[in-house]
């Protein structure tokens, strides 16, 4: 499997650099998993759901929202230097967790997309990032595939999904293969902890 590794700033990489302390670049894949939610999934899941932002941070501090909306396209909002980035999340059920399907919907100045993620608004739009969502009573864990660890991996497992970097979009690694095929990866990997980064963990909005 050929990569390229290059550095990257990523819209959310930088936002868990910002809150949790690590710096990490998340897999990327060409095709959905999923274009219609599980119902009972986003009801377990409805309402409005933040990321704490530490109360010493001085100025306009980066920001992430989520609202998960039944009967209604649920949503994350990314707010940084003055640009808001909204995420469609589709979240279905594989295995025995929950993994959601998000892709870049809409951003309000495209040239700060650019300087965030290297290529423009419309090319984004072509590409899904993979989250495994957990609910805790008191929070929401979201966690991305990481591209180093997934691709060793897959070096280790080269019948499982075909995967290689995309110069289009310029990312590290992009699984390549179909919706299913990409499904039976994520039902193959959805125990394997380690492969996923550190955490995102959002609280309910007061």
């Amino acid at each position: 499997m050929e990569r390229r590794i290059e550095s990257r700033s990523w819209a959310l990489a930088l936002i868990v650099a910002a809150f949790a302390g690590v710096s990490c670049v998340p897999v990327w894949s060409a095709r959905p998993i999923a274009t219609k939610a599980d119902k009972d999934v986003v009801r377990s899941m409805a309402g409005e759901w933040i990321l704490p932002v530490d109360p010493d941070a001085r100025g306009d501090s980066d920001s992430l929202s989520l609202s998960m909306l039944p009967g209604k396209t649920s949503v994350f909002r990314y707010r940084s230097q003055g640009n808001l980035e909204t995420w469609s999340v589709t979240p279905i059920r594989i295995g025995d967790h929950v993994f959601a399907d998000i892709r870049l919907l809409t951003t309000r100045v495209d040239s700060l997309t650019v300087e965030t993620w290297s290529v423009p608004a419309d090319t984004l739009k072509k590409f899904h990032l993979i989250a495994r969502l957990i609910v805790r009573p008191d929070s929401l864990v979201v966690g991305f595939l990481d591209d180093d660890k997934t691709a060793r991996w897959l070096a280790d497992h080269p019948d499982q999904v075909h995967a290689a970097s995309v110069d289009e979009h310029g990312t590290d690694l992009t699984l390549l293969d179909g919706t299913q095929q990409v499904r039976d990866f994520l039902k193959a990997v959805q125990d394997e902890d380690a492969l996923f980064e550190p955490p995102l963990v959002l609280v309910r909005a007061r």
